[in-house]
């Protein structure tokens, strides 16, 4: 027989609630209280931040060890 599944049930309903927080909650913010501009620059340069952090840090620099960064940079990476 093969191995049993073991799903993480309290981990699955975290992370489908943050999403649908997200999904739900972020329009309705904006629906409600308008965005600024600076609301816009500050959401797409998180996003880059986070996108490198995880492909560029985590990825490549932690998991594969694939070059050497600066101490500067490995706390950015971190952070975001």
């Amino acid at each position: 027989m093969g191995a049993q599944k073991v799903y993480y049930w309290d981990r699955i309903a975290f992370f489908i609630t943050t999403l649908l927080t997200a999904f739900i909650g972020a329009p309705l913010y904006a629906w409600h209280y308008g965005l600024l501009f600076s609301d816009v620059v500050l959401f797409f340069s998180f996003l880059i931040a986070c996108c490198m952090s995880i492909t560029l840090g985590y990825h490549r620099l932690f998991s594969h060890h694939a070059f050497e960064a600066h101490w500067v940079v490995r706390l950015v990476t971190l952070v975001f």
